[in-house]
């Protein structure tokens, strides 16, 4: 905490200790002032032959350093407290001085990024897994048929949409932002992929049950797998794929399915297609105005994936893993 700066009458006192004799220890306890307040005195003293500090512009600064360093902690302890809080807290400044000090520091509120809950059990079992594949390469990964289910909606309505207006625009209709409830409808899809090729989009039922995922399983992952040279089939942990009729499928089929860690998309490759087709069907104009429309352009525009494409992220594989090995099972970036 920050202390009241002396006056000149406190700092003659110190000069009267020291001109008479006294150490330093002893004006410190005479005067009740911390021993680098008397220091610091004494030596302006006889530097300049003054107990007067220089003259400064504007008033002192409520946060020192070690405030400062007191307030990046408390920050780092809790990223989503208030800034009453934080100014309760250090009971040193207003919420405007500490949002202030935060922004010198380099702290700016902003949204937080949804990510997949990890608990510590499944921190170790992803570094785990990452590190028994630390030395894979692309060869390793090509061997592996990516999978995944993605949804996909009419409107998407879930972000800020910036336009150039001036003021009294606000609500002309060209700069207006229509919205539609339950972004109007959307398509639950499947597929998978290796760099060698893309399967098949197979439009889903929205709740997908062990039969139903069997069913799709045997409409693309079959007529698909014999067409690649894959090894291993991956698929998350969803309910419907670890259930026991799935796993007797997989057998029946003599399908080897990759050992997988649960909440990991940024370890599953096929994330990066569903990211490059929501960026392609938006990007059509007009825009789908009906989920029939919409289901063209996703399988126009899953098929026009380049292949380049399919290698580049399948070839992320190595950095992905050394990513969460460095964040040490944390979330990644990806």
């Amino acid at each position: 905490m920050t202390r009241k700066e002396l006056t000149d009458f406190e700092r003659g006192v110190i000069v009267g200790c020291f001109i008479s004799g006294k150490s330093q220890r002893e004006t410190m306890v005479l005067t009740g002032h911390p021993k680098t307040t008397v220091a610091d005195t004494i030596r302006r003293y006889v530097d300049t032959g003054s107990v007067s500090s220089s003259a400064r512009c504007g008033r002192p600064r409520i946060f020192s350093d070690r405030d400062k360093r007191n307030l990046k902690r408390l920050v780092h302890a809790d990223r989503t407290a208030s800034l009453l809080q934080i100014s309760t807290t250090l009971d040193v400044a207003s919420p405007s001085t500490v949002r202030r000090t935060l922004h010198e520091l380099g702290f700016y509120g902003r949204a937080g990024k949804k990510k997949p809950l990890i608990t510590e059990a499944n921190n170790k079992k992803r570094l785990t897994w990452c590190n028994e594949r630390k030395l894979w390469t692309f060869a390793d990964w090509a061997n592996i048929i990516w999978s995944d289910e993605s949804r996909f909606s009419l409107f998407k309505s879930d972000g800020r949409v910036w336009v150039w207006r001036q003021k009294h625009e606000r609500y002309n209709h060209d700069c207006v932002v229509p919205t539609v409830k339950y972004e109007g409808g959307s398509l639950m899809v499947w597929s998978c992929f290796t760099p060698h090729a893309i399967g098949p989009l197979i439009i889903c039922p929205d709740r997908v049950s062990a039969n139903e995922y069997i069913k799709i399983l045997e409409k693309g992952l079959l007529p698909y797998y014999p067409t690649v040279p894959a090894t291993h089939f991956q698929h998350d942990h969803a309910p419907c794929h670890t259930a026991k009729v799935v796993k007797d499928w997989f057998l029946a089929q003599h399908i080897n399915v990759l050992e997988w860690v649960a909440q990991s998309p940024d370890l599953n490759a096929i994330e990066k297609l569903w990211e490059e087709l929501e960026k392609r069907i938006r990007r059509r104009r007009p825009l789908p105005s009906s989920l029939a429309v919409l289901a063209e352009y996703l399988q126009e525009e899953w098929r026009n994936i380049p292949l380049d494409f399919l290698a580049s992220v399948v070839n992320s594989m190595p950095d992905r893993v050394k990513e969460v090995i460095k964040c040490k099972g944390h979330c990644t970036k990806n």
